[in-house]
């Protein structure tokens, strides 16, 4: 009798225990809770006060905007029904110069407290957050818009300022049903309220811990998009980034990113239990070239200089076999990138054939000459910097065999900015330019940004290159924003960049970033915050 009580018992019981593991292991499944590791100061969770990369890599829990750029770099709609364009009129530049965008909301969004969000929380949000006694400390990108608009069911116009178009991700909106009563109250109370360190919300989380120490954030019932698989997320904070790696190496820290690139290199020879992702960075290395030299000015010498950098080993050396070398002056993952430069590299005879044809050849002294004088190049780079350092170096050895007179010299980073924003560097220094998705291709490119004194030397086309055919291309870019077109006028602009090399792009700067094995959905873009589609992560 006993064994006829108990047996079917067991029986269901191992059924039981057996559909709770096939449940756990399927695509979709809810996955247990995940810690989440950041350096910093979480300084405010109300995005308009967002400021230090900690507070907005948190809100990227907490928030959604009306677009964001995927991790290949493409414009994606996520509050928005529709990316804008100029195809459909939803995307136009007014006659004073300013671009509007039209987004027409999706429907049935909701903030984290179950209430619509609607077309005026944007227009509210804008209005408190351009309030001059928040200039120093709101988020920049309320600095470049000059108006919102509701003009309708669902709808939203943004106006950025003349001549910008920012970043329209960071772009997101406050419940005014909340937010309102303490605006009315008095500043001090917006800017002070407990709801900036738990904030009604309208991303996939909401926070339900905060201390300096530690955020906890449960998946948001009433986000409409899409069902986080996370439910738990813990976000570790930590003054020092040596207490964060310390954290990693035991485990206790199932993800982080922008971490340095010789520990994540370690982990990832290491730790079986980790994926490292080394991701190309928004920051581009290259040698600016100074085109009011008169020898530089030719860009056969140009050519002959750049073909004998070997790239893909320096990119490699620096990165410990990780690096790669920029084949553009855009990254790989850019929509428009075309590898104008890959395999750029000549023999050491077809080199000194190009600079016979620019009319130096080996002098009796065995150095190149020209009307009597030597080719002469000064290498200019950061002292404080060591990758600045490393790629002077390895420069003057690419270009030691071509029988040029070679210096290098280390100057103050201001010192040495200053000098290529007013072109006073010699022939060649090191240095950076910062790539994003929703860059005006203009500014380092258009004589236009060259910086002048008429300027107070703003631009970043510290080269001073002027070319005509860019010209034109640079005109039309800043007149187009759909990305079909846009991408057909860069790919034009890249072969006219790679024939010219007004600087020679070398490599961008690695991304590096942690998850654990069994986390699926981590996306790094290479600029910005990895928790742009957390609502995408999930445990297999």
């Amino acid at each position: 009798m006993i064994k006829k009580v108990f047996l079917p018992a067991i029986v269901l019981v191992i059924i039981s225990v057996c559909l709770i593991i096939s449940s756990c292991g399927r695509k979709g499944a809810a996955g247990p809770a995940i810690t989440f590791g950041v350096v910093g100061t979480a300084d405010s969770l109300n995005p308009v006060f967002a400021k230090s990369f900690t507070s907005r890599e948190v809100t990227g829990f907490i928030f959604r905007g009306l677009l964001t750029y995927d991790e290949n770099w493409k414009l994606k709609p996520v509050l928005a029904s529709e990316n804008p364009s100029q195809k459909e009129r939803t995307l136009e530049l007014m006659g004073d110069g300013r671009l509007q965008m039209a987004i027409l909301l999706r429907k049935n969004l909701k903030w984290a407290d179950g209430k619509d969000l609607q077309p005026i929380d944007f227009l509210f949000t804008f209005q408190i957050a351009s309030n001059p006694q928040w200039a120093g400390k709101r988020n920049p990108i309320y600095n470049v818009i000059s108006q919102i608009l509701a003009p309708g069911q669902g709808a939203i116009t943004i106006r950025w300022k003349k001549g910008y178009f920012g970043n329209p991700a960071e772009f997101v909106a406050l419940p005014k049903s909340i937010m309102e009563r303490l605006v009315s109250r008095s500043s001090a109370a917006f800017e002070n309220s407990y709801l900036n360190e738990k904030p009604v919300g309208n991303g996939p989380y909401s926070v339900v811990d905060y201390n300096k120490d530690e955020i906890v954030l449960e998946a948001n019932p009433n986000y409409t998009l899409v069902n986080p698989q996370i439910k738990k997320i813990t976000v570790r904070i930590f003054e020092k980034e040596e207490e964060l790696l310390d954290k990693i190496s035991k485990g206790e820290i199932t993800a982080a990113e922008h971490l340095p690139f010789q520990f994540c290199k370690n982990l990832k020879e290491s730790n079986q239990n980790f994926v490292v992702h080394f991701t190309e960075g928004s920051r581009l290395w290259c040698a600016a070239i100074n085109l009011n030299d008169p020898v530089m000015k030719d860009k056969r010498v140009r050519q002959a200089l750049f073909y004998a950098i070997d790239r893909e080993t320096m990119a490699k050396e620096i990165y410990k076999g990780e690096g790669i070398a920029a084949e553009s002056w855009l990254p790989e993952q850019h929509p428009a990138f075309s590898p104008v430069l890959k395999g750029e590299r000549k023999s050491a005879a077809e080199i000194q054939n190009i600079l016979k044809e620019a009319g130096w050849k080996v002098g009796s002294l065995g150095a190149l000459e020209k009307n009597g004088k030597h080719l002469v190049i000064s290498i200019w780079y950061s002292k404080s910097d060591p990758f600045s350092k490393k790629i002077a170096e390895f420069l003057r050895e690419s270009w030691a065999s071509l029988n040029v007179d070679l210096s290098l010299e280390g100057k103050d980073e201001g010192f040495l900015l200053n000098a290529c924003k007013r072109r006073d560097f010699p022939q060649v220094a090191i240095y950076t330019y910062e790539i994003t998705p929703w860059m005006r291709v203009s500014n380092i490119f258009s004589k236009a940004h060259i910086p002048a004194e008429k300027n107070r030397w703003k631009g970043e086309n510290i080269t001073g290159w002027k070319n005509e055919d860019n010209e034109a291309l640079c005109r039309e870019l800043d007149n187009t924003f759909d990305e079909e077109p846009a991408k057909a006028l860069l790919e034009k602009q890249q072969k006219i960049f790679a024939e010219e090399l007004p600087f020679f792009p070398l490599f961008f700067e690695l991304e590096s970033s942690v998850c654990k094995q069994n986390l699926y959905g981590w996306k790094p873009r290479g600029f910005g915050e990895i928790t742009w589609n957390c609502e995408e992560w999930e445990w297999k």
